[in-house]
């Protein structure tokens, strides 16, 4: 694709051209000539240009770089009138091409030495040996090169400045997740770019809406309002709802059943129509469905622990219904965080499910809280790195830390 084919006009797409305009619409108008689809990306930004946010904030927990969502993808949630998890209202988008021959992925692997190498500039032989015997990430360099240099105890943005550059000396560009939450788990489909010298073309874009239009649900949406509903979050962890195979299949099937009278409505006008009590009717519904067809959920047990204090994140709502009910599984999964005395990984693991439970409220200005719970004897089983509690955790078990705590802990 050529350059002077960015020009930004109406196309054959009368879908596009009916809402031509709109910020990201354009984006896709202008994207419809180009061919390698995989090998373009986009990057909300805060500046007119494409680089490193630096106003949007920095996590402690990822590489310095540009981070970018992969063409298909935010054509797909586009199209599927979605918000991105992150930076969906950033004022800039930057449309690029970009060199995916030095990528790295989660199925990558390194020879432990070439490792060891790259991280001697930064970390001693005894930290790398302590972070190899921890064995977590043995298999995932990507995070394992994190875990070492966070053990330096370095604050700032020593950690994600040094780690792109491990990274960059092992010969990575950039990193991929194709939805598999591996880089950060509210974010589950992105990228980053280590190396700007990657980069091939870049074109920006405003992000904006024309004047006077709005939202309006669609089937997928309405599914989903009812799975982020505090209805459905507070009843279903009552009624022990554990994770279900089909629980998205079940939500569409309800949200074509009975809430197909929104369709097409705005959120002004869904309320007129009483959408809050058809959700809560639809909620009890997809209840009773995943109850009726539970299958138990493929989880490990773990061996016989010796923890004694776990932490969770959640809304300060839904904290008043796990004091009032126990602490059971919220969409078959409470993420349990285990406190192992490392306070770093402790931090970092909480900083991952803090980010999690902002995706959940499409980071919302609802507040979240941390509860401590006290799992001395407790059951648990032990699922992709998080524990989950088999039994209800009775509420004298459970110390709510407060919205304060939270944000200085997570």
């Amino acid at each position: 694709m050529k350059a002077r084919e960015f020009i930004p006009e109406a196309r054959s797409n009368p879908d596009r051209n009916s809402k031509f305009g709109q910020g990201k619409y354009e984006l896709l108008n202008a994207a419809e000539n180009i061919q390698d689809y995989k090998n373009w990306a986009v990057s909300m930004t805060v500046e007119p240009k494409l680089g490193i946010n630096p106003q949007a904030g920095l996590s402690e927990d990822t590489p310095k770089g540009i981070y970018f969502y992969p063409l298909q993808y935010f054509e797909s949630m586009v199209n599927g009138k979605r918000s991105l998890p992150w930076g969906d209202n950033f004022p800039y988008m930057q449309l690029f091409q970009y060199d995916r021959s030095g990528e790295m992925t989660r199925q990558t692997r390194v020879v432990p030495e070439q490792l060891r190498q790259a991280l001697r500039q930064y970390c001693s032989d005894e930290i790398i040996q302590q972070v190899t015997d921890d064995g977590e990430y043995n298999d995932d360099p990507y995070w394992f090169i994190y875990n070492c240099l966070v053990s330096l105890g370095k604050g700032d943005e020593t950690t994600i400045i040094r780690w792109n550059k491990v990274l960059r000396d092992l010969g990575f560009t950039s990193v991929y997740d194709p939805g598999q939450g591996w880089i950060a788990p509210g974010e589950p489909t992105q990228g980053v770019v280590l190396d700007p010298r990657i980069i091939k073309q870049v074109k920006t874009f405003v992000n904006r809406y024309p004047a006077g239009a709005v939202k309006r649900y669609d089937i997928n949406w309405l599914a989903d309002m009812i799975d982020w509903s505090s209805y459905y979050q507070s009843k279903s962890q009552r009624q022990r709802v554990f994770s279900h195979p089909d629980k998205k299949k079940v939500m569409l099937d309800v949200a074509n059943r009975v809430l197909k009278p929104f369709l097409g409505k705005t959120s002004k006008e869904a309320q007129a129509m009483g959408i809050d009590q058809a959700l809560e009717n639809a909620a009890d519904q997809v209840i009773a469905i995943l109850k009726s067809t539970n299958t138990n959920s493929k989880v490990n047990e773990s061996e016989s622990h010796k923890f004694t204090t776990a932490y969770h994140i959640t809304t300060i709502e839904s904290a008043e219904d796990i004091l009032y009910g126990g602490l059971d599984p919220r969409d078959g999964l409470i993420y349990l965080v285990v406190d192992t005395g490392d306070k770093q990984k402790l931090r970092k693991e909480l900083s991952v499910v803090a980010d999690w439970m902002l995706a959940k409220t499409e980071r919302t200005q609802e507040p979240l809280t941390l509860l401590k719970v006290d799992v001395t004897g407790i059951p648990l089983v032990y699922h992709q790195g998080w524990y989950v509690s088999k039994i209800p955790i009775p509420a004298n078990r459970i110390t709510d830390l407060g919205e304060d705590e939270f944000n200085r802990v997570a």
